[in-house]
C-alpha cells in the first residue's frame, strides 16, 4: 500500500507530464521550449548530408517515370554544390552580431537581467557567447560543419529553401521531399533537423522526465517515499541513456534555463520520425505506468480515463503531409502493482533516446575518440597536476569585486574532474565545486543581487587553470563546469 504522501508525489508528477504535453501549433511544451531557445548549436556532416541529397534525387525521379536518370557524376557534382550552396548560407545567415541580438532580446524580457546597466548586460552576452563558441568547438572535425544558430524554425526555413532552390536551379526539377519521409523504415527520402542520435543533449521526451523530476526535491514524502520515484527515474534514465540533471535542465518552475544550449543535427528524416514514435514514446508511457501503479493502488478515482485522455506521443515538428505523429490513447492495462514494482521496458529501436536537441553548456561532454593508453596517462597526469595546484591557486585569485576568501571551503572545493581530447586534439578540462552554496554568483543559474560577471565561480576557476596551464606550459584548450 502507497502512502498519501508518496501517492501526492506520484500524481503531482503525472500531472506535470500532462503540462509539458500541451501542445500548441502542433507541438508540447517541451519541444516548444526547445525549439525556441536562442543560441543553439547545429551539427551538420558533410557525408550524411550528402547521402540525404542522392537518397531525395533518385526518389524524385522514381515518382517521375518519364524523366531519365540522372548519371553518377552529375549526382557527386549535384552534392557538392548543394554542400557548399547550404554551408555558405548558414555562415552568412547566422553571423555574431545576429546570434548576440537573437539571444540580448529574449534575455532582456528577465526581470533580473533587465535592471543590469548596459555595460553590464553587453557583457554578459559576450561570455555567453564565448561559451556558445568553446561548445561549438567540441563537435567540431570528424566531417562536421558547426554552426551557432538562432532558433530552431529560422535554421529549417533557411536551411531547406537553400537546398531546394540550388537542386531546383541545377537540375530543372521540382524537389518537394527534402523535408518529408516515405513510410516509416522505408529510408528512401528526406531529411530533418532534429535530435542528435550520438547521445549529445536531451530530446523532448527526455526534457519532460527530467523537468517532472524536480518535483521529487519538493516533496514532503518520506526518504523511503522519494527513493521509490527515484528509483523508477533512475531505471529509465539508464534505459534512455539521459544523464543531464533538472538542476542544470530546468528551474523550480520546469522552465528550460536560458544557459542550457540546444545541440541539433542534421538527419535523415526516417531516423528523427522513428526516435519520435517508437523510442520517445516508449519512455513517457513506461513513465507514465509506473506513477500510475502507484496513485492507482487502493482505487484511486478515474487515473485509468485521465491517463489514457493525455497525449504525450506528439513530439515531431510542424504537421505536414510527410511528417506527421498522432497522438493515441494509452492501452489501458489492469493491474494490481504496487509502488516499488520493477517492470521491464521494452524498446524496438538501439537509438538512445537522449539523441536530443540539446546539451548543458556547462557540462559539456565533447565526444570521445579512441586514445592510445599513453594519451590517457598523461590525461591522468595533467588532471593530478592541475588538482594538486587548484585550491591553493583559486585562493589567491579570490580577490575584490570577485569573489573573496574566507573559510576556503569554495577554493579547496574546486577540482578537475575530467579531462578528454576534442575532436581537433586539444584538452577540454571539466571541473567541479561545491554548487551548494556557491552557484548563486553564477550568472544565468544564480540570483540577484549576489549573481554578476565579476562574482562568478566559473570565471574566477577558469583564471586559476589557465594560471597553472600557463606555467606548464600547455597550449591551447577548453574549461567546462560539470
Amino acid at each position: 500500500m502507497s502512502s498519501k504522501n508518496l501517492k501526492d508525489l506520484a500524481q503531482a508528477m503525472l500531472d506535470d507530464l500532462a503540462k509539458s504535453a500541451e501542445k500548441k501549433d502542433n507541438n508540447p511544451l517541451s519541444r516548444r521550449q526547445l525549439m525556441s531557445q536562442p543560441g543553439q548549436i547545429f551539427v551538420v556532416n558533410e557525408k550524411r548530408f550528402k547521402d540525404v541529397i542522392r537518397r531525395t534525387i533518385r526518389f524524385e525521379e522514381r515518382s517521375l517515370d518519364a524523366r531519365k536518370k540522372t548519371g553518377a557524376d552529375k549526382i557527386k557534382d549535384l552534392q557538392q554544390g548543394a554542400w557548399e550552396e547550404y554551408t555558405k548560407t548558414l555562415a552568412k545567415t547566422f553571423t555574431e552580431t545576429l546570434v548576440k541580438r537573437s539571444i540580448s532580446n529574449e534575455w532582456r524580457k528577465d526581470p533580473v537581467l533587465s535592471k543590469k546597466s548596459a555595460e553590464e548586460f553587453n557583457q554578459i552576452i559576450d561570455d555567453y557567447y564565448q561559451t556558445l563558441q568553446n561548445t561549438k568547438a567540441n563537435f567540431e572535425g570528424s566531417g562536421n560543419k558547426v554552426f551557432i544558430i538562432t532558433k530552431f524554425k529560422t535554421l529549417v526555413d533557411k536551411g531547406n529553401s537553400t537546398v531546394k532552390n540550388y537542386l531546383q536551379k541545377e537540375t530543372k526539377r521540382t524537389f518537394t521531399k527534402l523535408g518529408g519521409i516515405g513510410a516509416l523504415g522505408s529510408k528512401k527520402f528526406g531529411q530533418q533537423i532534429g535530435h542528435a542520435e550520438n547521445g549529445e543533449g536531451v530530446a523532448s521526451s527526455s526534457f519532460q522526465l527530467v523537468r517532472s523530476e524536480r518535483l521529487i526535491d519538493k516533496s514532503t514524502a518520506s526518504a523511503e517515499d522519494r527513493a521509490k520515484i527515484q528509483k523508477i527515474v533512475k531505471k529509465l534514465r539508464q534505459q534512455a541513456k539521459i544523464t543531464i540533471e533538472h538542476k542544470d535542465l530546468v528551474d523550480d518552475d520546469g522552465n528550460l534555463l536560458k544557459t542550457y544550449i540546444p545541440v541539433l543535427t542534421y538527419q535523415e528524416a526516417w531516423i528523427n520520425q522513428n526516435q519520435a514514435r517508437g523510442i520517445e514514446a516508449t519512455l513517457i508511457s513506461n513513465f507514465q505506468k509506473e506513477l500510475g501503479s502507484i496513485v492507482e493502488s487502493e482505487s484511486s478515482l478515474s487515473l485509468r480515463d485521465k491517463i489514457a485522455s493525455v497525449i504525450f506521443y506528439n513530439v515531431a515538428g510542424k504537421k505536414s503531409p510527410n511528417k506527421k505523429i498522432v497522438g493515441r490513447k494509452n492501452k489501458v492495462e489492469k493491474s494490481n502493482s504496487k509502488g516499488d514494482r520493477s517492470k521491464t521496458i521494452k524498446q524496438n529501436s538501439s537509438v538512445p533516446i537522449v539523441s536530443g536537441s540539446g546539451l548543458k553548456s556547462s557540462a559539456v561532454a565533447p565526444k570521445t575518440r579512441t586514445r592510445r593508453s599513453s594519451g590517457k596517462t598523461s590525461m591522468f597526469k595533467l588532471m593530478a597536476m592541475l588538482n594538486e595546484k587548484l585550491p591553493n591557486t583559486v585562493r589567491s585569485n579570490m580577490v575584490p569585486p570577485g569573489l573573496t576568501n574566507v573559510t576556503g571551503r569554495f577554493a579547496n572545493s574546486v577540482k578537475v574532474t575530467d579531462i578528454v581530447q576534442t575532436p581537433k586534439g586539444y584538452p577540454s578540462i571539466q571541473y567541479t565545486y561545491n554548487k551548494s552554496p556557491y552557484q548563486i554568483f553564477e550568472v544565468g543559474t544564480g540570483r540577484a543581487p549576489w549573481a554578476n560577471t565579476e562574482r562568478d565561480p566559473r570565471k574566477l576557476i577558469d583564471r586559476s587553470i589557465r594560471e597553472i596551464a600557463a606555467q606548464m606550459a600547455i597550449g591551447r584548450f577548453y574549461t567546462r563546469r560539470r
